[in-house]
């Protein structure tokens, strides 16, 4: 059937300019270009579904002509008819995941994202941190990466490739290792003086 849409991923890239617009301009900040940055996401979006439909709609009709040469009266060879039977599952089956994946109604976009003050570095450094230390667990690490690339983003970056985040997570430099040392022995005087 083609490559698979990532609508969810377009959805993400929505809700993401979604929460921006109410965190940063929903008050009397917000400019015209905000309005018709978020107008022309959703339009892209719908015109994106409806290509999809009509495209979907031509391989069903297709499909029905491609069923119809089917002759139940002709003596086909047993692997031939396993193997019409196969490449209608398979079409059948992606069509049924392609649509599950655009139905499917996922939690609001302003309640899943947030956007954090530091490096995607040096958020990925402390967070393998925690893990070390068995403050965050997780039977694999590509959890972290896939939680990370769908619901955080950085000042510098709204998007954190999850490609990008799984190479990284080894990779620190001594410069991030300081600053984040740094931002932990300021957390901990801020407990010292505010909280005890």
């Amino acid at each position: 059937m083609g490559e698979k849409k990532d609508w969810s991923a377009v959805l993400q890239r929505i809700g993401r300019l979604l929460a921006r617009f109410k965190e940063e301009k929903l008050t009397t900040d917000w400019e015209k270009k905000d309005l018709l940055e978020l107008q022309y996401a959703f339009a892209s979006l719908v015109s994106e579904i409806v290509q999809y439909v009509e495209e979907t709609e031509r391989k069903l009709v297709s499909r029905v002509e491609l069923i119809d040469l089917w002759k139940e009266d002709k003596p086909y060879l047993p692997l031939t008819k396993e193997l019409f039977a196969q490449d209608h599952y398979r079409f059948y089956k992606q069509l049924w995941e392609e649509l599950h994946d655009l139905l499917t109604v996922r939690q609001h976009a302003d309640d899943l994202y947030f956007r954090v003050s530091i490096t995607a570095m040096q958020l990925l450094f402390l967070i393998h941190v925690m893990h070390e230390a068995n403050i965050i667990e997780t039977p694999k690490k590509g959890n972290l990466f896939r939680f990370i690339s769908r619901h955080i983003g950085t000042l510098q970056q709204e998007e954190l490739s999850y490609e990008s985040l799984r190479k990284k997570f080894h990779a620190t430099d001594r410069n991030t290792i300081l600053k984040v040392r740094r931002l932990l022995m300021d957390l901990v005087n801020l407990i010292n003086n505010r909280h005890l």
